[in-house]
């Protein structure tokens, strides 16, 4: 299967890989990001590629910044929370704290991950034993359904990437009972899939736009 990953994406992939190569499904919410901030915010101070793409996307004060005012500016462990805070779908790490002990969904999590590969094997399994995944949504705070994923926009950069098979595994979910017209919440939005589709550079990038959108479309969503 050819999976459209850009470099950024693949990066940042690699800066987390140790912690899911392995994922332990009793690790809670904030534990993760936690972790994953000690991983930023220690590779920021290495001047490291992938840190300087988390940050640019999900710090807000440094929106779009370049390289270079990223890496001479002051970013502390705080920050780093913030940022794994605002990239998973929370207003700011207050709201991941107040999560207390709260865990992923461990089906829900492979699911989202044989969706971004493409994997209709592994997809068709888990909707097989758990048919509610087709709606179930995210334990992060976006609520992202799987359908999202495939937009490649608004989720956890790690996983903004484009299977060639995208309409293919859309059309599984959507035939398992998946919503197409389900909002999630994005940088301070509420969108549904076909509207991330539509705004997806990693998907337009992939030339995959209009074969995921023809799909969604046909689901009965109309488009704005």
């Amino acid at each position: 299967m050819n999976v459209y990953t850009p470099d950024y994406v693949y990066e940042v992939e690699m800066l987390y890989l140790h912690l899911f190569k392995s994922r332990d499904p009793i690790l809670g919410i904030r534990e993760l990001l936690e972790t994953q901030a000690e991983v930023l915010y220690s590779h920021h101070t290495d001047d490291d590629f992938a840190a300087c793409v988390q940050i640019r996307n999900c710090f807000v004060p440094l929106f779009g910044s370049p390289r270079e005012t990223i890496m001479a500016t002051l970013f502390t462990q705080e920050d780093a929370l913030s940022t794994l805070a605002w990239e998973h779908g929370y207003m700011g790490w207050s709201a991941v704290a107040a999560l207390g002990q709260a865990k992923l969904d461990e089906d829900f999590e492979v699911g989202a991950d044989a969706v971004v590969r493409g994997d209709v094997g592994t997809l068709g399994d888990l909707l097989g034993a758990r048919p509610d995944l087709a709606t179930a949504r995210s334990a992060f705070g976006h609520g992202a359904t799987l359908l999202h994923y495939l937009a490649a926009n608004g989720v956890e950069i790690r996983r903004q990437k484009s299977p060639s098979n995208v309409a293919e595994v859309a059309r599984l979910l959507l035939e398992a009972g998946a919503d197409a017209s389900a909002a999630a919440s994005f940088c301070g939005g509420s969108y549904d899939p076909l509207t991330m589709v539509m705004g997806s550079e990693v998907l337009a990038k992939a030339g995959l736009t209009e074969d995921l959108a023809e799909v969604l479309r046909g689901s009965g969503r109309v488009e704005p």
